[in-house]
């Protein structure tokens, strides 16, 4: 059914082109000339030429030249997808020397982005990162920690789920964080280690201590957080998201999610994983070190086309032993999944 509705689709489209729009309006035209001919046999057999071959512009296929002429939309809806995949080769194949580097540009550049482009979810826009580590311990439970400030901005559409629910996680165990990845329900989630506690002890003292808000084309959504025996090893803060916000266009969003590491830590990873950040992107993590014994430094793995600029860190220091290093991209950039930056101190 849903094939026989793009042929129908492709076939109205090859109706209501620009040349069969032209079409339709000479043929008409003849039409109306043979009718008004009279008995002159010899102007209306001219007409009824007329009418035939403006008829056969209609529905004859265009020249194979008249694709560079044509729409992205008449393209989509007048072509296969199979002959544009073939045309895309074609063209790649004619700028490289090499034919085995031009099926490498295709399979493993061309094509995932492509792929990308039909499902909205796999790229996050103007992604704007901000990260906050307090380095004054506190309490989690029986576990001496800093806590973490997060905040997120982006433009994205939501991953597709079949349940339509979203949650923020953290993980007792590495086992459990590695499920949570395999949810796209999961829009984030960390790793909250506290060994000798039991499960029940590191459920209540995790809720207590972390913060989980988000707002959505600038509206909040309702946040509730489930820390029942039945999540085991984990526990989640599941999100309300309005249904007209479940949409596969990108939509603003903010998202605070504030969590604690334990107080020996010293590395801090930021991941753009399983997504491609397009756009302004901006990564910025601050240390506040009341002892200004600290000295905050960063490794970078950065994805992205040789020859293009990828952007620029930079780094700034207060009078109160706060330091800051930021990252950011230009307007049109495009960083590949895996890409990130591991800040230390």
């Amino acid at each position: 059914m849903r094939d026989f509705v793009k042929l129908m689709r492709r076939f109205a489209a090859h109706l209501t082109r620009t040349r069969a729009r032209a079409g339709w309006a000479l043929t008409a035209a003849s039409l109306l000339a043979y009718v008004a001919s009279g008995n002159n046999e010899g102007l209306r057999q001219f007409w009824l030429v007329l009418t035939g071959v403006a008829a056969g512009a209609i529905f004859l296929p265009e020249r194979d030249e008249s694709i560079w002429r044509m729409t992205s939309a008449q393209v989509r809806a007048m072509v296969p997808e199979y002959r544009i995949s073939a045309l895309q080769r074609l063209l790649i194949s004619a700028r490289c020397d090499s034919t085995q580097w031009a099926d490498v540009v295709w399979q493993r550049g061309l094509e995932p982005l492509l792929k990308a482009g039909s499902k909205a979810e796999l790229v996050i826009w103007d992604a704007k990162y901000d990260i906050s580590i307090h380095l004054v311990e506190r309490r989690c439970g029986d576990l001496d920690v800093y806590r973490v400030d997060t905040l997120s901005r982006a433009r994205r559409a939501l991953p597709e789920a079949t349940s339509r629910k979203y949650w923020v996680s953290v993980a007792r165990t590495k086992e459990a964080l590695q499920v949570e990845y395999q949810f796209s329900n999961c829009l984030t989630r960390e790793l909250v280690m506290m060994p000798g506690v039991d499960p029940s002890a590191w459920r209540a003292a995790v809720a207590g201590f972390c913060l989980v808000r988000m707002w959505v084309d600038g509206v909040a959504a309702p946040v509730h957080v489930d820390n029942s025996e039945g999540l085991s090893d984990v526990v989640r803060w599941y999100i309300d998201i309005p249904e007209e916000q479940q949409t596969s266009t990108a939509v603003p969003y903010t998202l605070q999610f504030d969590f604690p590491i334990p107080s020996d830590e010293r590395t801090f990873p930021v991941l753009f994983n399983g997504y491609y950040s397009a756009g302004a992107s901006e990564v910025t993590l601050r240390i506040d070190d009341p002892s200004g014994t600290s000295e905050l430094s960063y490794e970078h793995f950065l994805a992205y086309g040789l020859g293009a600029y990828v952007g620029e860190f930079s780094r700034s220091v207060d009078s109160t032993h706060s330091q800051q290093i930021s990252f950011a991209t230009p307007r049109d950039s495009l960083l590949w999944p895996g890409s990130g930056i591991v800040f230390h101190w």
